[in-house]
């Protein structure tokens, strides 16, 4: 593998990891496995390389994770307690969600949800044959599916880049980058900033903080990507 395609590919597989486990944080109940991925070594470097040092969501993450790693070490139970009754009052109910995780909340006067933004969403993920797990339960503009969404385009990219059909890799990259400014990009901060009003501030909140940080650097590493390809071509 060439030199640019090593450099490209360490950034798709820290993508691939980032939107994985934000699709884990906000797209069920959590649990031991997630909070391990979450305080894992490899969690961290990879963040590193996407958030500069005094970058605040950087250490609003690192925060979290510390006292997540501590809580997880000594008292497991009361912390995943803890974490699923947020969980649970934030995006379940059954009172009134401070922040509900659904796009056609944030981009509708209606704030319901199956609206058109929801079709226009399942329009981008059947063009590249993505159906959701739990289609047609599930909203299409959940953020955790959007999330997953994209974490599944990386993984292609990452295919299509180990065959070195760099065409469609780029391609693909431009349809991420698309997606991720007409859809997550237009919502995920009015949902953060919603969150902020809930009650309950232990881990969910500041995650959500962490998200719209990394999709707006996402946008960024897209564009730097997409220009790497780009100069190859013309070389």
């Amino acid at each position: 593998m060439a030199a640019r395609d090593s450099e490209i590919a360490v950034v798709l597989i820290a993508r691939r990891h980032l939107y994985q486990l934000f699709q884990r944080i906000f797209g069920g109940d959590p649990d031991g496995a997630m909070l391990e991925a979450l305080a894992d070594r490899s969690t961290l470097e990879v963040f590193g390389l996407y958030f500069e040092e005094d970058d605040e969501a950087l250490e609003t993450f690192n925060g979290v994770v510390s006292k997540v790693a501590k809580d997880l070490a000594d008292a497991p139970d009361d912390l995943l307690g803890s974490l699923n009754d947020e969980y649970t009052r934030l995006f379940i109910g059954p009172l009134q969600l401070p922040a509900p995780p659904w796009e056609s909340v944030y981009v509708t006067e209606e704030r319901t949800l199956f609206q058109a933004c929801t079709l226009k969403v399942r329009k981008a993920y059947l063009k590249h044959h993505f159906l959701p797990s739990n289609y047609p339960h599930e909203a299409d503009d959940h953020l955790a599916i959007e999330l997953d969404f994209m974490a599944h385009l990386a993984d292609r990219s990452l295919e299509l880049l180990d065959a070195a059909d760099y065409g469609s890799v780029e391609r693909l990259l431009l349809d991420q980058l698309t997606f991720l400014r007409e859809y997550p990009l237009v919502w995920v901060a009015d949902f953060a900033a919603s969150i902020q009003d809930s009650k309950t501030h232990l881990f969910y909140p500041q995650m959500a903080e962490v998200a719209v940080r990394f999709l707006e650097n996402d946008a960024a590493a897209l564009e730097e990507l997409l220009r790497a390809l780009q100069e190859g071509d013309q070389r």
